[in-house]
Protein backbone atom coordinates (compact mmCIF):
# COMPACT_ATOMS: atom_id res chain seq x y z
CA UNK A 1 0.00 0.00 0.00
CA UNK A 2 1.28 3.41 -1.40
CA UNK A 3 1.21 6.52 1.10
CA UNK A 4 -1.03 8.15 -1.49
CA UNK A 5 -3.53 5.63 -0.40
CA UNK A 6 -3.04 5.56 2.98
CA UNK A 7 -3.39 9.30 3.21
CA UNK A 8 -7.11 8.48 1.14
CA UNK A 9 -7.65 6.95 4.65
CA UNK A 10 -7.29 10.02 6.58
CA UNK A 11 -9.87 12.70 7.26
CA UNK A 12 -9.62 15.46 4.45
CA UNK A 13 -8.97 17.88 7.08
CA UNK A 14 -5.83 15.99 8.34
CA UNK A 15 -4.12 14.61 5.42
CA UNK A 16 -1.44 17.83 5.49
CA UNK A 17 -0.58 16.80 9.01
CA UNK A 18 -0.63 13.06 8.32
CA UNK A 19 1.93 14.07 5.88
CA UNK A 20 3.76 16.52 7.18
CA UNK A 21 4.38 13.71 10.07
CA UNK A 22 5.25 10.86 8.03
CA UNK A 23 8.16 13.57 6.31
CA UNK A 24 9.03 15.54 9.57
CA UNK A 25 8.06 13.88 12.28
CA UNK A 26 6.13 17.61 13.22
CA UNK A 27 2.55 17.90 13.99
CA UNK A 28 0.04 20.35 15.54
CA UNK A 29 -1.62 20.00 18.94
CA UNK A 30 -4.91 19.65 16.80
CA UNK A 31 -3.67 16.73 14.88
CA UNK A 32 -1.76 14.90 17.74
CA UNK A 33 -5.39 15.20 19.70
CA UNK A 34 -6.79 13.49 17.10
CA UNK A 35 -3.96 10.86 16.01
CA UNK A 36 -4.17 10.10 20.09
CA UNK A 37 -8.09 9.52 19.67
CA UNK A 38 -8.30 7.55 16.89
CA UNK A 39 -6.82 3.82 16.56
CA UNK A 40 -7.61 3.56 11.95
CA UNK A 41 -5.25 6.64 11.90
CA UNK A 42 -2.60 5.34 13.81
CA UNK A 43 -2.58 2.40 12.17
CA UNK A 44 -1.96 4.04 9.19
CA UNK A 45 1.03 5.80 10.53
CA UNK A 46 1.91 2.67 11.63
CA UNK A 47 1.52 1.26 8.36
CA UNK A 48 3.26 4.16 6.95
CA UNK A 49 6.10 4.17 8.90
CA UNK A 50 6.75 0.55 8.52
CA UNK A 51 6.68 1.20 5.00
CA UNK A 52 9.24 3.89 5.37
CA UNK A 53 11.60 2.07 7.51
CA UNK A 54 11.41 -0.97 4.95
CA UNK A 55 12.38 1.51 2.04
CA UNK A 56 15.11 3.17 4.37
CA UNK A 57 16.83 -0.66 4.53
CA UNK A 58 16.61 -1.03 1.00
CA UNK A 59 18.53 2.31 0.34
CA UNK A 60 21.16 1.42 2.99
CA UNK A 61 21.52 -2.45 1.50
CA UNK A 62 21.85 -0.56 -1.68
CA UNK A 63 24.26 1.84 -0.96
CA UNK A 64 26.42 -1.00 0.98
CA UNK A 65 26.56 -3.10 -2.02
CA UNK A 66 27.78 0.09 -4.32
CA UNK A 67 30.27 1.56 -1.64
CA UNK A 68 32.01 -2.00 -2.00
CA UNK A 69 32.14 -2.11 -5.84
CA UNK A 70 35.64 -0.90 -6.68
CA UNK A 71 34.21 2.15 -7.88
CA UNK A 72 32.79 3.57 -4.86
CA UNK A 73 36.12 2.28 -3.22
CA UNK A 74 37.20 5.65 -1.04
CA UNK A 75 41.10 4.50 -2.69
CA UNK A 76 39.78 4.29 -6.05
CA UNK A 77 41.43 6.81 -8.44
CA UNK A 78 38.10 8.26 -9.74
CA UNK A 79 36.92 8.52 -5.76
CA UNK A 80 40.56 10.32 -5.32
CA UNK A 81 40.73 12.44 -8.00
CA UNK A 82 37.10 14.02 -7.56
CA UNK A 83 38.44 14.61 -3.94
CA UNK A 84 41.74 16.03 -4.76
CA UNK A 85 40.50 18.88 -7.27
CA UNK A 86 37.85 19.32 -5.23
CA UNK A 87 40.30 20.40 -2.55
CA UNK A 88 42.94 22.16 -5.34
CA UNK A 89 40.27 24.00 -6.54
CA UNK A 90 39.04 25.51 -3.08
CA UNK A 91 42.98 26.55 -2.05
CA UNK A 92 43.19 28.08 -5.31
CA UNK A 93 40.23 30.56 -4.57
CA UNK A 94 42.06 31.71 -1.61
CA UNK A 95 44.40 34.56 -1.35
CA UNK A 96 47.66 34.20 -2.08
CA UNK A 97 49.01 33.89 1.43
CA UNK A 98 45.63 31.80 2.62
CA UNK A 99 47.29 29.39 -0.61
CA UNK A 100 50.85 29.32 0.87
CA UNK A 101 49.70 28.85 4.61
CA UNK A 102 47.22 25.88 3.64
CA UNK A 103 50.13 23.58 1.35
CA UNK A 104 53.08 24.22 3.78
CA UNK A 105 50.76 22.69 6.47
CA UNK A 106 49.47 19.65 3.87
CA UNK A 107 53.24 19.14 2.97
CA UNK A 108 54.20 19.28 6.80
CA UNK A 109 51.25 16.72 7.62
CA UNK A 110 51.99 14.83 4.69
CA UNK A 111 56.04 14.52 5.26
CA UNK A 112 55.17 13.52 8.88
CA UNK A 113 53.64 10.23 6.76
CA UNK A 114 54.77 6.71 7.81
CA UNK A 115 56.88 5.54 5.23
CA UNK A 116 60.01 7.51 3.14
CA UNK A 117 58.47 6.43 0.55
CA UNK A 118 55.31 8.17 1.28
CA UNK A 119 57.72 11.09 2.56
CA UNK A 120 59.33 11.30 -0.83
CA UNK A 121 56.40 10.83 -2.93
CA UNK A 122 54.81 13.76 -1.12
CA UNK A 123 57.80 16.05 -2.14
CA UNK A 124 57.68 15.46 -5.86
CA UNK A 125 53.70 15.73 -5.76
CA UNK A 126 53.77 19.36 -4.36
CA UNK A 127 56.95 20.19 -6.18
CA UNK A 128 55.12 19.38 -9.45
CA UNK A 129 52.51 21.59 -7.99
Amino acid sequence: MNIDSLLEQVPARYRTEFSKFLDAGEASPEFLAFLDSDSDCQKLVDIAMTQQASELRGFVKALAQKSSSPLASPRSPAVLESALASTLGEVLHCEPEIRKQVVKGAVAQLERAETADMRMATRKLFEAL
